[in-house]
C-alpha cells in the first residue's frame, strides 16, 4: 500500500521499482519529463505556469499563421513554416519595423501613446503581408546584385518594383522583403538605406 509521501510524489515510485543492487536506474525518458514538467511548474506546485501557457498559445497561434500562408501561396507546409519563421525573426530584429517603414507618420506630432498605437496597428499590417513581402525577396534576389555599401532608399527601389512587376508594395514590406534576403542596410528613418546594385537599379527604370 502506498504512503501519502509515495501519493505526493510518483517518481518516488518508480525509483522504488526499478531500483537494482543498491542504485537507483531511473529511465531517461522519466527524468527528461520530469524536468521539463519543473520548469513549468507554478511556485505554488499547481499545474503549468503562465510562461507553458503563453507558448502554447503562441504554437497555435504560429501554425495558424502557416496555413493561412501556406493557403495563400500554395507552397508546402515546411516551405510556409521557414518563411513565417524568417519573417517573424526579422520583425522581432527591428521592433520599430511596421507597413509604414521604421518608426510612424508624423511621430513628433504624437504622444508616446499615439505613437505606440499607431506602431502596433502598422505592425500588425505588416504582419498580414507576408505572402507579399516573401514575394518581393524573391524578386529582388533574382533581379538586384547586393553591394556592401547600403546608398538605395527603401521607399525609391520600391517604386522601381512596382513598376516592374505592376504589384503595389508598402514601404515596410519592401524593407522586410530586403531584410530577408540579406542586403546590407542602414536606417533613414522612416526609410532604410541598403546595399543594392545601382546598374540593376537604372536597367530597371
Amino acid at each position: 500500500m502506498l504512503s501519502m509521501a509515495d501519493r505526493a510524489c510518483p517518481l518516488r515510485v518508480m525509483v522504488a521499482h526499478v531500483h537494482r543492487g543498491g542504485e537507483d536506474k531511473v529511465p531517461r525518458i522519466a527524468q527528461q519529463r520530469s524536468a521539463r514538467s519543473s520548469k513549468y511548474l507554478r511556485r505554488d506546485g499547481r499545474g503549468s505556469s503562465r510562461e507553458m501557457e503563453h507558448m502554447m498559445t503562441r504554437n497555435r497561434r504560429r501554425k495558424a499563421e502557416i496555413h493561412a500562408h501556406q493557403a495563400a501561396t500554395g507552397t508546402a507546409y515546411l516551405v510556409a513554416r521557414r518563411q513565417i519563421i524568417a519573417f517573424a525573426e526579422v520583425m522581432q530584429q527591428h521592433p520599430q519595423l511596421n507597413s509604414f517603414g521604421i518608426g510612424v507618420f508624423d511621430a513628433h506630432r504624437k504622444t508616446a501613446e499615439q505613437r505606440q498605437t499607431d506602431l502596433a496597428a502598422g505592425r500588425e499590417e505588416l504582419a498580414g503581408g507576408v505572402a507579399m513581402v516573401m514575394e518581393t525577396a524573391a524578386w529582388l534576389r533574382e533581379n538586384i546584385t547586393p553591394i556592401k555599401t547600403p546608398t538605395a532608399s527603401s521607399y525609391s527601389v520600391k517604386h522601381v518594383m512596382e513598376q516592374a512587376t505592376g504589384s503595389y508594395v508598402t514601404n515596410g514590406e519592401f524593407i522586410a522583403a530586403a531584410l530577408l534576403a540579406g542586403y546590407t542596410f542602414k536606417y533613414a528613418q522612416p526609410n532604410v538605406l541598403f546595399g543594392m546594385s545601382d546598374r540593376d537599379l537604372k536597367r530597371m527604370n
